[in-house]
């Protein structure tokens, strides 16, 4: 009794270590460290959007690779592009677009976005330089709180005044960034703006220069694109997860969300997700890799319940494929290809002809031995 208790003992520590094992590893498959990644549940990643989009769209609503836009129906839904790595040099967003679908791209760097946006047919431009307001800001300058038309007529500006009440942003009235930037609208229509006192910190030394001068600067805009729109706003920081519950980001992202029918992360112009988010993404979206995995773990619930029989099933598929007989431990020995001795002690003679023919002999008894498993040897 107490030998099967103590032999009990070990096992069951040995199963606890293991589950923890695979929980640490699935943690770490499934979750990112990476700056405004949708898998990223720390206070600088998206998944409290990603939740969000989930819901909206109610279904797996992550696209992975451009092409997936294709087959993507544009009409009202919204693809959120959260500081792109990439441009793809592709045309499956920008007929996403035309066809009726709407982008949002949220970034703080001028070149690669500026080279989406023009892949787009989009006309705005993210400028770049770091946006300041000493007046207006969140608790430091380089986090200034911007406007909507939807605020009250003593707070807005005169870039405000002239922002239109799009659907698109209903009820937020300001929005709250975070070293971001200004948007260079190019003839689309301002959505928010800083206040007058906002300026572009061109040198970045932090302070208002003489070179630098004060002004309402827009932070996000939208324009129609063929049948679609293009929304661009000048800092994803206010996708992250600690920066949603800031003043009027919240709002904002829930009004882009409530607009449309369904809503989709991209992830195809930026980094892969992480391994099990991928899989679990191609899970939920292919019916044969459904089925392939319930097969899968069908197969290994029987044979931990009956492991038996599966060795059992295992023996005779082997024995049908003839994997015994080839590879088995218990393999025929007459199908090891044999060598009669003479020809084996004329071979080495030709090869060492200076060898004596003692030693010769003795070779060859030793070769012959270790083909039987010993059976020769004296």
């Amino acid at each position: 009794m107490n030998g099967r208790g103590s032999s009990r003992a070990p096992t069951a520590a040995l199963l606890v270590l293991s589950i923890l094992v695979l929980v640490t590893i699935a943690v770490g498959s499934v979750s990112s460290t990476r700056d405004f990644g949708a898998y990223n549940p720390t206070w600088d990643g998206t998944s409290t959007l990603r939740g969000w989009i989930d819901r909206a769209g109610g279904g797996p609503n992550v696209v992975l690779e451009p092409s997936r836009y294709r087959t993507l129906r544009a009409n009202g839904t919204v693809a959120f592009v959260v500081a792109p790595q990439s441009d793809s040099r592709g045309m499956a967003l920008r007929r996403f677009v035309r066809r009726g679908g709407t982008v949002v791209v949220m970034d703080d760097r001028a070149n690669r976005s500026n080279d989406l946006l023009a892949s787009l047919g989009a006309d705005a431009r993210i400028d770049g330089a770091a946006l300041r307001d000493e007046r207006h800001n969140y608790h430091s300058p380089a986090m200034p709180i911007a406007t909507t038309a939807n605020t009250t007529a003593a707070n807005t500006t005169a870039a405000n005044t002239t922002a239109a009440n799009d659907s698109l942003v209903a009820t937020a009235d300001r929005l709250t960034l975070n070293y971001g930037t200004a948007i260079r609208p190019n003839g689309a229509t301002t959505l928010a703006a800083t206040s007058d006192f906002g300026y572009r910190d061109v040198n970045g030394n932090g302070t208002l220069d003489g070179t630098e001068h004060l002004d309402s600067y827009p932070v996000a805009t939208v324009e129609t694109v063929g049948d679609g729109r293009v929304v661009v706003v000048g800092d994803p920081s206010i996708a992250i997860n600690s920066m949603l519950s800031r003043p009027g980001n919240e709002r904002f992202v829930r009004d882009l969300l409530a607009a449309h029918d369904r809503a989709v992360f991209d992830y195809a112009h930026g980094e892969a997700p992480p391994p099990f988010a991928l899989v679990l993404v191609v899970l939920r979206r292919s019916l044969a890799a459904q089925l392939a995995l319930v097969s899968a773990l069908a197969l290994v619930a029987l044979a931990v319940r009956h492991p038996k029989s599966i060795s059992n099933a295992v023996s005779r598929l082997s024995a049908r494929v003839g994997w015994s007989r080839r590879f088995g431990a218990n393999a025929d020995a007459s199908a090891v290809p044999s060598v009669d001795a003479d020809e084996l002690a004329a071979a080495i003679e030709r090869r060492y002809p200076s060898w004596s023919r003692d030693r010769i002999e003795r070779v060859v008894a030793a070769s012959r031995a270790a083909r039987t498993g010993g059976e020769d040897d004296d």
